[in-house]
């Protein structure tokens, strides 16, 4: 028994994910996705069925097309071989596809098996036909290492071209009297709103500071307490970064060079 399916439906479709491939190479990766998924289960449920049910009708079926044939045409379609490896190219699109292929259960429901291996044998024929990539695409972990490493590298430049760096928290600068706010603060700084560095890297920080931006009481609230900032060598501000999105730098920073206790005392 043969299903038609047509191939407008398998190749038209928008992809969710494969950044940087043209719209033919995103559906090559999405056959192979789909490949792999269907292969899978069309495997699980025979070798299913013969250690469970040896005299039913699945347990009879032929195997599929030999392993090499498909590695094969993995290797001319997108330079690699391991099916299994398709699938973390991007977890997105693997979810995608395998929400679209039903679970087989029934070892006597040999109809379901056909219609899942006549849409197999279509994946197949679509990636047989479909665009070859350019150069190997790599999986959604490896993708995430080499962001974090040039993150990473990113940062510690950052780092190193800092002049002093510190770990600081808003407070109200009518905390301060009229001489700290004269000794810690610009003359011209307005705000309400200051910095009080609570510990920090490198050289040494004034235990106040202004802000890098205004805020006020209508905008505070929705304004991050906590930031790490980086200053240069005019303690002017290289860039500063919420404490929440800041793990990494910390990660890099590691223990600090120095801190300021509840009283403004410094520790070394």
């Amino acid at each position: 028994m043969l299903t038609i399916i047509t191939l407008t439906g398998l190749l038209s479709n928008p992809l969710y994910s494969a950044n940087g491939y043209s719209p033919s190479e995103r559906r090559t990766l999405q056959s192979a996705v789909e490949m792999s998924l269907q292969d899978a289960e069309l495997n699980r449920f025979q070798q299913f069925c013969i250690n469970r049910y040896p005299e039913s009708a699945m347990a009879k079926v032929y195997p599929q097309s030999p392993i090499t044939k498909r590695q094969d045409l993995l290797q001319q379609k997108l330079k690699m071989t391991d099916l299994s490896a398709i699938t973390l190219i991007d977890r997105k699109m693997t979810s995608y596809v395998k929400n679209s292929i039903t679970e087989l259960n029934d070892c006597e429901d040999y109809q379901s098996y056909q219609v899942l291996l006549d849409k197999y044998e279509l994946t197949v024929f679509s990636l047989e036909i479909a665009t070859e990539l350019k150069k190997a695409p790599i999986t959604a972990d490896a993708s995430n290492k080499q962001l974090a490493a040039s993150k990473s590298a990113e940062i510690k430049k950052l780092i190193e071209r800092s002049n002093a760096i510190a770990l600081v928290s808003i407070s109200d600068r009518q905390l301060l009297n009229v001489i700290e706010q004269a000794n810690f603060l610009h003359i011209d700084y307005d705000s309400r709103y200051i910095f009080k560095v609570n510990q920090g890297w490198k050289n040494m920080t004034p235990t106040y500071m202004g802000m890098h931006v205004a805020i006020d009481d209508t905008t505070i609230s929705n304004t991050a307490s906590e930031w790490l900032v980086f200053l240069d060598h005019n303690k002017h501000f290289i860039e500063a970064v919420k404490k929440n999105d800041a793990s990494m730098h910390l990660r890099l920073l590691a223990k600090p060079d120095w801190q300021f206790d509840n009283q403004g005392n410094l520790i070394r």
